[in-house]
């Protein structure tokens, strides 16, 4: 049994889940036009390698502070089935599948809120999911992170701490990500795959240490 990382925004899915969601909540009425705006800049930071995650993240779950987990699954899972499913990447099932024939154990890792990331794990069979984790209490959802977001070298911190918590082994293990911040996670894996890599990533020297592949 091997352990298998499977990135998520532009690896499994042909887009962002945080833009698809954002869209969402503006057409049911949830967010107007104003919570959209920033979103552009948030992108153009991540893709430079410069987002300050911690920001976009206290950002995103703002709609829904105070909202119980069962009002957040209500307004999440309709999104989830009829727009971001539909854009899981042919291939990134068939890497799902060849992996699950294996026995190997799976990992959907996302800077996305967890809310958002857990139930397209379950969607494609991938039962662990280390995303960012926010808080609830007895108001529902606190808006305040309770663990460190899996980003750039914080995706390294969550990622040594998921593997020793589980008794994991490196060996023969796998990564599927498609940008610079996919780097440090590449970095601890056996077989790396920049899946439809973005252009930065393939300006970068690390990029040759990658298997090149396309889902899409």
């Amino acid at each position: 049994m091997a352990l298998a990382l499977f990135d998520m925004d532009g690896t499994l899915i042909d887009g962002d889940t945080n833009n698809i969601f954002f869209h969402y909540m503006q057409d049911i009425g949830l967010v107007d036009e104003d919570f959209v705006k920033p979103l552009k800049y948030f992108h153009y930071l991540y893709f430079k390698g410069e987002l300050k995650i911690e920001d976009f993240v206290n950002h995103s779950v703002k709609p829904l502070i105070g909202k119980s987990p069962q009002e957040i699954e209500d307004i999440v899972m309709p999104c989830i089935k009829e727009r971001i499913v539909p854009k899981l990447k042919k291939g990134a099932l068939e890497a799902i599948e060849f992996h699950r024939h294996r026995k190997d154990y799976l990992v959907l890792v996302s800077a996305t809120v967890d809310y958002l990331a857990r139930p397209l794990a379950q969607a494609v069979g991938i039962s662990d999911v280390i995303a960012s984790p926010i808080g609830f209490d007895e108001h529902g959802l606190t808006g305040r992170l309770t663990d460190t977001v899996p980003y750039q070298e914080g995706k390294r911190e969550r990622l040594l701490k998921f593997i020793e918590q589980h008794n994991i082994s490196l060996d023969d293990s796998y990564g599927y990500g498609d940008s610079l911040n996919d780097i440090q996670m590449f970095e601890m894996v056996e077989h790396k795959y920049a899946v439809d890599a973005d252009e930065r990533f393939k300006e970068h020297p690390f990029y040759e240490r990658t298997r090149h592949v396309s889902w899409l």
